[in-house]
């Protein structure tokens, strides 16, 4: 934050003055309240977690989206589907801050939620698990295709080698 505060950053001091308002907001609620799992204060750590997001200051905001996010549990139950949005903003952290195996414990856990409240048939369960094949992929291919020589080394080694002599037997 320091870092911000002495840039001449209109927006930047926006941001700052926001994290300001919405950490005084939850402090009030919370002493008002005397709960830490208020209903209102879901919307303020939520909030509070887009502006850290905007600030590029990833762990601070998945800090304020998990306590959200255990907000939704205690308030509408374990499996209820108003975590989605606040996962997808988890896993975006978790992408910013190059934290590939969090990202898909998260994206898991989406798929879970999903698994708890669909049918395999339905299509929102189908869409779901098209989505999380996705990920995989693209996590795959990540891993294993991040260089040319990598690349070809692995095709290299998926190619089934037949000896010259049994060549035109296969065909």
């Amino acid at each position: 934050l320091n870092a911000l505060e002495d840039t001449n950053n209109e927006e930047g001091i926006r941001y700052l003055e926001s994290v300001e308002l919405y950490q005084d907001a939850i402090e009030n609620i919370q002493l008002s309240t005397n709960n830490p799992y208020e209903y209102e204060l879901l919307e303020e750590y939520s909030d509070l977690g887009d502006v850290y997001q905007s600030l590029a200051q990833h762990d601070e905001a998945i800090s304020s989206f998990d306590n959200a996010l255990q907000i939704t549990k205690i308030q509408n139950g374990l499996y209820n589907l108003d975590q989605l949005p606040l996962l997808q903003k988890i896993i975006q952290s978790h992408l910013a801050l190059g934290d590939l195996d969090n990202a898909t414990l998260w994206q898991e856990y989406s798929h879970y939620l999903h698994l708890e409240n669909y049918d395999a048939a339905d299509p929102a369960m189908v869409e779901a698990t098209f989505a999380l094949t996705q990920w995989y992929i693209a996590t795959f291919f990540r891993d294993n295709f991040q260089s040319a020589n990598q690349k070809l080394e692995m095709i290299d080694n998926m190619t089934p080698r037949l000896p010259r002599s049994t060549a035109g037997l296969v065909e």
